[in-house]
């Protein structure tokens, strides 16, 4: 059994260290490759996704499926910058799609 508030507090810890990551990675943005700018955006895409596991009122089951794609789709071709760039495309459209979803039925 966790003790109470140790999800919390775990959640609270992983998006800290997301935040130190994004400040980080937007400093080495400027000096790096610039295809290194979404890879790192993906790398963030995966904290936040984490950091949802641990707590259970913020699990995202989407959110959660996409996020076993985003290393075996997009990175296995970052080194082919057309296919890298076809995966990103797909995942957003997928992404667009479910914000549809939830956008549509919102307004119901």
């Amino acid at each position: 059994m966790e003790e109470c508030g140790t999800e919390e507090g775990e959640t609270n810890a992983a998006l800290f260290d997301l935040a130190v990551y994004l400040v980080a990675s937007a400093r080495d943005c400027m000096e790096e490759p610039l295809v290194y700018g979404p890879l790192r955006m993906l790398v963030g895409v995966d904290m936040i996704i984490t950091a949802m596991k641990q707590e259970a009122s913020l699990r995202d089951e989407f959110l959660i499926g996409k996020q076993e794609g985003i290393w075996n789709e997009v990175l296995a071709v970052m080194n082919d910058r057309e296919a890298f760039a076809k995966a990103l495309d797909d995942m957003l459209a997928d992404f667009a799609d479910e914000l549809k979803s939830r956008t549509l039925t919102k307004k119901k």
